[in-house]
């Protein structure tokens, strides 16, 4: 449930075009869901994300990829509220994204346990191009 909180947190706060900085996404967490993620859910959500190409971190910044962006304009339409969007996507994630369908081996070498425990080389940067639009 933490991924569709944060991917929904990231396509309201950036769309399909935008980076969204840390404070941008926990705002937009905190509006969404009337809380704040905690750093391992955090964590772990965009590591999820990643894996499931619906997102790319780059630094702290992260932004929809091509892949996230559709599945994001999807459960926009028709409007409705984040509420409704949110369970859309808590159920589209469960259903095509379960917990044993990412390699142990996490991204870029570097394991959703790593990310979580803010290691050497936990930043997980992919490729800028896996980013919609262009990187400001």
């Amino acid at each position: 449930m933490n991924e569709a909180w944060i991917f929904l947190a990231i396509g309201d706060a950036g769309g399909c075009d935008r980076l969204v900085g840390r404070e941008a996404l926990l705002d937009m967490a905190d509006a969404i869901n009337h809380s704040l993620p905690t750093a391992e859910e955090l964590a772990s959500a965009l590591a999820s994300l990643d894996r499931a190409g619906l997102a790319a971190v780059v630094g702290d910044d992260c932004a929809l990829t091509e892949r996230g962006c559709g599945l994001y304009l999807k459960v926009c339409e028709p409007p409705r509220g984040h509420i409704a969007r949110f369970l859309a996507l808590d159920e589209e994630w469960s259903r095509k994204f379960p917990p044993d369908a990412f390699p142990p081996d996490g991204v870029n070498g570097v394991t959703a346990a790593q990310a979580r425990e803010g290691g050497a080389g936990s930043n997980l940067r992919p490729r800028r191009d896996r980013l919609i639009g262009e990187v400001k």
